[in-house]
């Protein structure tokens, strides 16, 4: 597991129980998106069960990537695709928030990516 994706993730559950408001169902919406090797869209996340409108997106670069850019992405349909916030440089790890945009079905569109690197991409969604 990379070490600043464990970090966040303590920081994130640490918030929540410092709030008194870390749920079970906040707990449920952690999904590992994919990891992606090449310019290409990535695994699709089918979120109809909980309609999260509070995105938490995260890219997390393997091999030191010279370009490395993401475009988070949302559908209501799974046909029809629509930005989820703007393209991010993911050359460094990238933690970005979008509110108020109820989805059913997210993916990251990786659309630059050099040679012999990949990137990881973690989603979560919450009400």
């Amino acid at each position: 597991m990379n070490v600043g994706w464990y970090r966040y993730l303590v920081a994130f559950f640490a918030s929540c129980i410092l709030a008194l408001s870390c749920s079970l169902a906040q707990a449920d919406v952690l999904r590992f998106v994919g990891t992606v090797a090449s310019v290409t869209t990535s695994n699709v996340v089918d979120a109809r069960a909980w309609l999260p409108t509070k995105h938490q997106l995260v890219a997390l670069p393997i091999g030191s990537p010279a370009s490395c850019t993401v475009q988070w992405q949302f559908s209501l349909d799974n046909v029809n695709w629509f930005s989820l916030g703007s393209a991010q440089t993911c050359t460094s790890t990238i933690n970005t928030s979008v509110v108020d945009v109820p989805v059913g079905f997210v993916r990251g569109n990786v659309t630059a990516l050099s040679a012999a690197a990949s990137v990881q991409l973690w989603y979560i969604g919450t009400h």
